[in-house]
């Protein structure tokens, strides 16, 4: 590896970079090195260009890991490459100004990076860029694709990346929803729900769940909340009705594990048994379908809030 000036002054200029910056110092390597920096990000996305930085933040695991590339890219070039790659970094590093602070405690906060990528996904799919969004998606680590979007942003929407709106949004969710199943809050309920909603063929599509891998506790319950963080912000109808959905079956689980071998017994007048009888033959389903069905129906019109939550619980 050569030693020249260029090469100090680019080993600084790499130190000087945050780390949610080096996502771009990669891109701008990329740019030089596909057609020496003439291409004008300015007229939307370069999709081979963007694939090419896609590819190198699939296979890093650690952000640090850039500065490497980039140095062992810049030593086996000229001089002029390096210091043209130094003025263009610092030339457009700030018009790919993210506004909405330190984007750092994004990786701390999982809960708030799923409901933030799924806003600025949101926002580039409401372009026609489908594929491009199905691309993205390989980047596995949420934390590098989050920085990867901040700064491609712009080339989809023609403007910065404004985080302060969508954290508006999410502070309206958290304010009003800290748990969603606050009454449920436990290892074994997370894991169930998550199984749950992936069977779920009917609300698959708006729950998303398949899209999410988690792989401790831990994270099952940040993703079980970020699904319903998402409904609640996007379509509260589907928040209620999938939160009510998902509420009952869990009740109907553990009533079940809890009476195994045991039989409940009611007494009905002739008459009323005449008309089970009857609605058991009109909907070819058991007395017993028949009921909770019935149970159900009164309870949720006449036990739970508009917002789906139990009024005697």
């Amino acid at each position: 590896m050569k030693h020249s000036t260029a090469m100090k002054e680019l080993n600084s200029t790499l130190k000087s970079l945050s780390e949610e910056d080096l996502p771009y110092a990669l891109y701008v390597k990329n740019r030089i090195q596909m057609d020496d920096g003439h291409r004008d990000y300015r007229r939307g996305p370069d999709t081979q260009l963007l694939r090419k930085t896609e590819s190198y933040l699939k296979s890093i695991q650690n952000l640090k890991e850039i500065n490497d590339i980039i140095i062992n890219y810049f030593s086996n070039t000229r001089d002029s490459d390096i210091f043209y790659f130094i003025d263009l970094l610092n030339e457009t590093i700030e018009e790919m100004y993210v506004r909405g602070g330190d984007r750092s405690s994004y990786k701390r906060d999982k809960r708030k990076l799923n409901f933030t990528l799924h806003m600025i996904k949101q926002d580039i799919q409401s372009t026609g860029y489908y594929q491009d969004i199905e691309v993205i998606d390989e980047i596995k680590n949420k934390y590098f694709k989050f920085l990867y979007l901040s700064f491609s942003y712009s080339f989809y929407l023609e403007k910065h990346l404004d985080l302060n709106y969508i954290q508006t949004d999410y502070s309206k969710v958290i304010t009003e929803n800290p748990l969603h199943f606050k009454k449920y809050d436990h290892e074994e309920f997370y894991l169930w729900a998550k199984g749950y909603l992936d069977k779920d063929i009917g609300h698959q599509a708006i729950s998303n769940s398949l899209k999410y891998a988690p792989t401790t506790n831990e994270d099952y319950k940040t993703v079980i909340n970020s699904i319903f963080d998402i409904l609640y912000i996007n379509d509260h109808y589907a928040y209620t009705i999938i939160k009510e959905k998902l509420l009952n079956a869990w009740y109907q689980k553990n009533y079940r594990k809890k009476n195994k071998g045991k039989r409940d017994y009611f007494f009905l007048t002739d008459d009323t048994y005449a008309c089970l009888e009857i609605l058991t033959k009109k909907y070819n389903v058991s007395k017993n379908k028949i009921i909770e069905n019935l149970i159900n129906e009164k309870y949720a019109k006449e036990c739970k809030y508009k917002d789906g939550s139990d009024k005697y619980s």
